[in-house]
């Protein structure tokens, strides 16, 4: 006997999670945050076994989910291109230490340390330390010798 095909309703409205529903076997896929009146007619459509989601809008689904993919595996490829102590001077801020921290653990003077982080700035393409901690964290960048 075939597996039992299934419809999502869910309170995610994140449509690459939903297409990853679709992707798993989903035969459809509908947000609560929709509105009762769509989570009616879906309802209805599975019970009369129509169709929930037509080729077109599952294609559709797919396509942003792949869409999605691709841009996370992208997301870490600016990091690549930070030195070995670049690479350790954003691990520091990331994990909270200041510019003046940095430079009194390292024995570096204040300067360079701002040097590199202008560099680690320019590199990400951002305009501030926050951004660039924040790009890291999004990312799940985390240092290569961790």
């Amino acid at each position: 006997m075939p597996a039992a095909a299934s419809e999502v309703t869910t309170g995610i409205a994140d449509r690459g999670r939903l297409a990853a529903c679709v992707e798993a076997g989903a035969i459809g896929v509908v947000s609560k945050a929709a509105g009762f009146g769509d989570l009616a007619d879906v309802v209805r459509r599975a019970v009369d076994g129509m169709e929930l989601l037509t080729d077109h809008q599952r294609q559709n689904l797919l396509a942003e989910l792949r869409a999605e993919r691709l841009a996370d595996g992208a997301r870490p490829a600016p990091f690549a291109f930070l030195s070995p102590r670049e690479q350790a001077m954003l691990a520091a801020l990331v994990a909270g230490e200041s510019a003046d921290a940095i430079a009194a653990r390292t024995y570096v003077s204040l300067a360079t340390i701002r040097s590199q982080i202008r560099s680690i700035l320019r590199k990400l393409g951002v305009k501030s330390q926050l951004a660039a901690v924040a790009l890291a964290r999004r990312a799940n960048w985390t240092h290569p010798s961790r």
